[in-house]
């Protein structure tokens, strides 16, 4: 039967392309090993690297001497200066008013975490004495340097890394009151960035609103961005531009007041998972936007387990083109599963490509999401010209539309999914005939009695 043949081919692409929830030290083996690609690297330090045998040191920085009286620098600059590849800075409570460079593999950390010692979600207050506050931005281009626990603050962008290098560390830290991003985050992808337990608020202005984590000047590869706050942005985590993105893991971060959640474009063989994003209380004044939005040219990305509400726009909208990256390829081989995506004003979106462009979703499944209360509009609402995708398995209910509604589509595959209670239709279908609709609970159905009445639950 043709319908079965489509679920066993889009289901053998699901199985390829779903990524696994990243492990610290086999990620790259269980990635590259589920491609069947079999790859020898050999990683030659030279340069800033640590030289063996070399004794590692810990220098003392504290900018007026009361917190740390023994520190033999009073600006972090100088130390860094000072220290060789593989030292430690570490900084004491104060204020550092400085444009910091870090040029060789360091790691630069807070006496004093500063993450732990607030609360992200409430908004920007006094810093507590014992914090280190930059007031300028950290430039890092030495792969395997590590940032943790400052407060960066004041700058234009409040921390850059760069994909000259890789391997970057970036946890703990405050990051907020930055002009235009908190951390534009590139990574050449040699060795495994990861950005985690950081509180991101407040970063860009209303003339130049943009994101709290963002990777759009440059590339990004083999990076988990994990276990953060964001909040107050006008993005949470966005992963957009026109370099390319590969290996990208988001997931089990808080996202509160953004005008967008998490976007992604250009992305290959990435993850989107276990995220919680609230978008309640974005100013009205903003065009809509959305939980998690995919522009154009994404293959092999996995969206699993993210719980999604309070967005002005869709829960999760696949659109080409949306961030005006010149990214205008075909989104393919996207996994979505197990989301909850309630509170919305529309649930799941595949929006209409722009007249003769390519589809913005092909070859793709939706599956096992619980999709609700999502008003004005529909659950999932697949736009004409977005042909090729499956829809098994999902609960879509008390929407302001439909359940499920596909608009003059051909060779989509609809199984096993409920549709109750939805405010004009359970299930909508304006091309019946071109699609297949497998044991589906609804009442209510367009062509009326060809969808949700038991006769007729087989294809078409």
């Amino acid at each position: 039967m043709a319908g079965l043949t489509a679920i066993a081919g889009v289901v053998t692409l699901s199985l390829v392309a779903r990524p696994r929830t990243w492990v610290e030290g086999d990620e790259m083996k269980r990635r590259y090993g589920r491609l069947g690609i079999v790859m020898a690297v050999a990683v030659i330090a030279i340069g800033t690297a640590p030289t063996a045998g070399a004794r590692i040191r810990t220098l003392t920085v504290d900018d007026d001497g009361a917190q740390c009286r023994n520190a033999g620098f009073n600006t972090i600059q100088s130390a860094i200066t000072a220290a060789e590849p593989g030292d430690t800075v570490r900084v004491c409570g104060g204020s550092y008013a400085e444009a910091v460079s870090i040029d060789k593999q360091v790691v630069l950390v807070a006496k004093s975490p500063a993450a732990p010692a607030v609360d992200c979600l409430a908004r920007l207050t006094a810093y507590p004495a014992a914090l280190a506050v930059v007031r300028g931005g950290l430039a890092v281009t030495a792969t395997g340097s590590e940032i943790d626990g400052l407060v960066v603050t004041g700058a234009t962008v409040g921390i850059t890394t760069s994909d000259q290098g890789s391997g970057y560390r970036i946890r703990r830290s405050i990051i907020e009151g930055n002009s235009q991003f908190g951390i534009e985050l590139q990574s050449g992808g040699d060795q495994r960035t990861s950005v985690e337990r950081n509180c991101v608020r407040g970063n860009g202005t209303p003339d130049a609103p943009r994101a709290g984590i963002a990777a759009e000047m440059g590339e990004l590869r083999n990076t988990v961005i994990r276990n953060n706050i964001t909040a107050d942005n006008f993005e949470g985590i966005s992963i957009a531009g026109p370099h390319p993105h590969s290996d990208v893991t988001i997931t089990r971060n808080t996202i509160r007041r953004e005008y967008g959640g998490i976007n992604i474009s250009g992305g290959a063989a990435s993850e989107i998972s276990h995220n919680n994003l609230d978008l309640t209380g974005v100013p009205a004044q903003l065009d809509p936007g959305s939980g998690i939005a995919i522009g154009g040219g994404t293959s092999g990305l996995w969206i699993d387990s993210n719980v999604v509400s309070g967005a002005a726009g869709a829960g999760l909208l696949f659109s080409r083109g949306i961030f005006n990256d010149a990214n205008d390829e075909i989104n393919v081989g996207v996994v979505v599963s197990n989301n909850t995506i309630r509170n919305n004003r529309s649930g799941i979106n595949v929006a209409l490509p722009t007249e003769g462009a390519l589809p913005n979703l092909a070859n793709s499944v939706i599956n096992n999401n619980v999709i609700s209360e999502n008003v004005p509009f529909s659950g999932i609402s697949i736009a004409p010209g977005n042909n090729g995708n499956m829809l098994v398995g999902n609960t879509s209910t008390a929407n302001g539309r439909w359940g499920i509604s596909l608009v003059d589509l051909s060779g989509t595959t609809v199984v096993g999914n409920t549709m109750t209670g939805n405010g004009v239709l359970d299930a909508n279908d304006t091309a019946r005939s071109q699609n297949t609709w497998i044991n589906n609970t609804c009442s209510t159905d367009f062509p009326e009695g060809t969808i949700c009445a038991a006769a007729v639950q087989s294809e078409p």
